[in-house]
C-alpha cells in the first residue's frame, strides 16, 4: 500500500511578518506545510510555480499588487481556479465590500477579519480544508 506522507500546503500571502509568523504556526499545528510570502509580486511570480497548494491566506492590502489583483490572476489561471482563497483583512473597506455582494459574485471563498475571533476561524478553515 503507498501512502503519501506528503502534507498540504498552506499559502499564506501577509506582508506583516507578525501576522505571517502566527499563521504560520497555527498552520504548522494543524499539519499543514507552510510557505509563506511578503508582497504581491511575489505572489503573482509563486502563480506560475508550483506545487498547487490546499489552501490560500490572502492579505487583501499588500505592497506592489493588491489581494484583489492576486485573487483575479489566481481565478485566471486553470491551475488555481478552484483552489480555496480566504481575505485576510483588518481594512472595514474590504469587509463592508465582501458582505454587500453576493457570495457567488466574488472570487474570494471567504473573509477572515483580524481580530478576536481570527485564530478560531483559521483554526476551523485548516480543520475544513485539510485533506484526509
Amino acid at each position: 500500500m503507498d501512502v503519501s506522507l506528503a502534507k498540504p500546503l498552506l499559502i499564506i500571502v501577509e506582508d506583516n511578518i507578525d501576522f505571517q509568523e502566527l499563521y504560520g504556526t497555527i498552520g504548522e499545528a494543524a499539519g499543514y506545510d507552510v510557505e509563506s510570502i511578503l508582497d504581491g509580486q511575489q505572489a503573482l511570480d509563486r502563480l506560475r510555480l508550483g506545487p498547487i497548494p490546499d489552501l490560500v491566506l490572502l492579505d487583501a492590502n499588500l505592497p506592489f499588487f493588491s489581494g484583489d489583483e492576486v485573487l483575479v490572476a489566481a481565478r485566471a489561471d486553470d491551475r488555481w481556479r478552484n483552489v480555496p482563497i480566504y481575505l485576510i483583512t483588518a481594512d472595514v473597506r474590504v469587509v463592508q465590500r465582501h458582505r454587500s455582494f453576493n457570495r457567488r459574485s466574488l472570487l474570494a471563498d471567504g473573509l477572515i477579519e483580524k481580530g478576536a475571533d481570527a485564530i478560531t476561524e483559521l483554526r476551523e478553515l485548516l480543520a475544513k480544508y485539510k485533506p484526509e
